[in-house]
């Protein structure tokens, strides 16, 4: 899930709110609550009535998400791999990032709390595989399911008087 995180974050924020200019905040995260993993993309606009806001989401996930998977190369998922990889590896800078792990655990209900060395082992055995087409249609399979088959949409609107 980390691969499809690190693919999706960037795009997100250049398309929502550099090129659509939707809003001050947008942004692509991901969650693990209870063995269910997903993304959220969140925007917060000033300017924006929420229901264009919801389909420029969706026009950006299947005209922009989609298609990243449906056309990514061994090479593509590689560097994503690897770019994960490196982020797994490294020693937490300070005790509130640690901190900040361990309360991930703790609200996922997953209590891993050597999540950096277990991912990092899986992602280097997936980055040994001779054949990485397969490690692809595992995450299309997933992409698919989640964020096209089975998405849901909460939408909130907070409406404030000028001050």
């Amino acid at each position: 899930f980390e691969v499809m995180y690190q693919m999706f974050e960037e795009p997100t924020f250049n398309t929502l709110r550099t090129k659509e200019t939707l809003g001050y905040i947008a942004s692509f995260y991901k969650y693990i609550i209870r063995d269910v993993a997903g993304g959220i993309v969140l925007v917060q606009s000033n300017q924006k009535d929420s229901q264009l806001i919801i389909w420029i989401i969706n026009a950006f996930i299947n005209e922009v998400m989609k298609p990243t998977f449906d056309e990514m190369s061994v090479e593509q998922l590689t560097t994503s791999m690897n770019a994960v990889l490196v982020s797994k590896k490294e020693k937490d800078v300070s005790l509130k990032v640690k901190f900040a792990k361990y309360q991930i655990e703790l609200f996922s209900h997953w209590y891993l709390f050597n999540r950096g060395e277990v991912e990092s082992k899986l992602l280097e055995d997936w980055l040994a595989l001779e054949n990485k087409s397969e490690i692809i249609e595992k995450l299309k399979k997933l992409f698919y399911e989640t964020y096209i088959e089975n998405r849901w949409i909460l939408s909130v609107e907070y409406t404030a008087k000028v001050h």
